[in-house]
């Protein structure tokens, strides 16, 4: 039973049953092969994906082991986001209530800073 409800659970209830993840931990995740990064208040195991990103694998191996919610949004609109939200391992325990709340806008797919 404690089997079931470990892999039940976690997809029913996931922000009561998401592990916590803490900012140096993330910091361990930097290298090819072992990515994680922190968008909002969720972290994202990158490290299979990478090769498969549209802006190329170099692009995450340099944020790798960070928060890079505002690297993320100035390119990326939220609904990236849902489309890979089975990447999402935990959450980061310095995220802030209003950071985890705030839903960025963007109706530009990709944004140009001259």
């Amino acid at each position: 039973l404690a089997q079931v409800c470990a892999s039940v659970l976690p997809s029913i209830f996931p922000a009561v049953m998401a592990r916590t993840i803490t900012a140096a931990e993330l910091k361990e995740h930097n290298k090819n092969g072992d990515l994680w990064l922190a968008v909002g208040a969720d972290v994202y195991d990158v490290s299979k994906f990478a090769k498969l990103h549209p802006g190329g694998a170099k692009v995450l191996e340099e944020l790798g082991g960070r928060d890079v919610t505002s690297e993320f949004f100035e390119l990326h609109r939220t609904d990236v986001l849902k489309k890979y939200k089975k990447l999402i391992i935990g959450r980061l325990d310095t995220a802030s209530k209003e950071a985890e709340l705030a839903k960025p806008i963007s109706a530009v797919r990709f944004a140009w800073i001259p």
